[in-house]
């Protein structure tokens, strides 16, 4: 598997940074549109961009529930550097749910936060093997409101970016846009 891979086709809802706080993450999901079991009622697809844990109160039950979205085939991911910590060994500021190195540290800044059992990283997410580090995005989509014209606007150089794919055709940019 490739590194960088493309964004799934079709309307995509991008979600990131949610750090540990699960029940933000699952009232986000709802507000979106999406059940429970990661389905939408209009197809859109999830794509998580990464910083699922540290810092909020439950990274533990956020990952669980990206891993059970991304596994569905109901969302796609890529890691941040929150889980690329993890799976190095790397204790930063606010994985104090994770490592018994910052429990103490990160206890006046970040508590209560749930514990997780002494594991390895690897065990959290079987899967975090298969996740890409980014996508590759071509070109950026343009799509109109009633009345409103939006534009996403991205680094193309960046491989954290993501650029939400057109969902209706014959919407284009105008000419005098950079």
């Amino acid at each position: 598997m490739s590194l960088i891979q493309p964004l799934p086709a079709g309307a995509l809802d991008i979600v990131g940074d949610i750090h540990g706080e699960y029940d933000a993450l699952v009232s986000l999901l709802g507000h979106l549109g999406y059940d429970e079991h990661g389905h939408h009622a209009q197809g859109r697809t999830l794509v998580f961009v990464g910083d699922f844990c540290d810092r909020g109160p439950n990274s533990p039950a956020v990952l669980a529930l990206v891993q059970r979205l991304v596994e569905s085939g109901r969302a796609v991911a890529i890691l941040g550097n929150h889980e690329i910590n993890l799976l190095r060994e790397d204790a930063k500021d606010g994985s104090g749910w994770f490592f018994d190195a910052r429990m103490v540290r990160d206890h006046d800044k970040y508590a209560p936060f749930q514990r997780l059992m002494p594991t390895p990283a690897q065990a959290l997410w079987p899967s975090w093997h298969r996740c890409p580090l980014g996508w590759s995005v071509k070109t950026c989509a343009w799509y109109t409101q009633p009345g409103k014209q939006t534009r996403s606007k991205w680094s193309e150089h960046s491989p954290w970016a993501a650029c939400v794919s057109a969902t209706t055709s014959g919407n284009k940019p105008p000419n005098n846009t950079p």
